[in-house]
This record gives structure tokens, sequence and C-alpha cells, in this order.
């Protein structure tokens, strides 16, 4: 297997962890809290890296 390929995934199975990870998440108000934070976190990460992005390129 190609070293590049071995990342990818790699990659891909982090990917699909995370996935299910924030899909079994809101269960317990206080995870629920916690997921909605993070959520607005990840939304306001992407704005601001599309902005920047706009920006300089």
């Amino acid at each position: 297997m190609h070293e590049d390929d071995k990342t990818a995934s790699r990659y891909f199975s982090l990917a699909l962890f995370f996935t299910y990870f924030f899909l079994l998440f809101p269960c317990h108000p206080f995870l629920n809290y916690i997921y909605n934070l993070s959520l607005f976190l990840f939304c306001l990460s992407f704005f601001s890296l599309s902005f920047f992005f706009y920006i300089y390129l």
C-alpha cells in the first residue's frame, strides 16, 4: 500500500469516527450544550477561514 493511501485511509477513518461521535453526542443535556458549542465553533472557524482566503487570495 502506498504511503498517501495510508494517510488518506487514516483521515477517512478519523472522519468516520468523529461523524459517529457527533451523531451519538447529543443524548445528555450537558453533552448537547457541548455539541452545540462545538458546532458553533466549527462554523465560526469555517467562515473565518473562507473569509481569510477571500481576502488574501
